[in-house]
């Protein structure tokens, strides 16, 4: 019995010795030019309406931005956006040659 009232202090030390841990959240990983790519890669304007990305390029916290050209009356547009979260890319479409999700 006196071994066990020994132990349960440094038990209880031990318990709240222990760091804890913030309940402040941790900030997000930011975006990837992969994940911006591959959102990219779902988006209408590749998939069915034929924009051709120049560049993307990962921004912010978790957006991306992307420029692309764009067929409209049998020319070659180029359009650029920046979206704050990298899932909007895979909305954008042609917007008569311009990158939008609103045409």
């Amino acid at each position: 019995m006196k071994k066990m009232m020994l132990a349960l202090p440094l038990v209880l030390a031990t318990l709240f010795a222990s760091p804890i841990t913030s309940a402040a959240p941790q900030e997000s990983a930011r975006a990837t030019a992969q994940e911006c790519r591959a959102y990219w890669n779902i988006s209408p304007a590749t998939s069915s309406q034929r924009c051709a990305a120049q560049s993307i390029i990962p921004v912010g916290a978790d957006g991306c931005s992307v420029t692309a050209n764009c067929p409209f009356n049998g020319q070659w547009i180029t359009s650029g956006v920046t979206v704050s979260d990298k899932w909007e890319l895979g909305r954008l479409k042609n917007c008569s040659g311009r990158l939008g999700t609103n045409c």
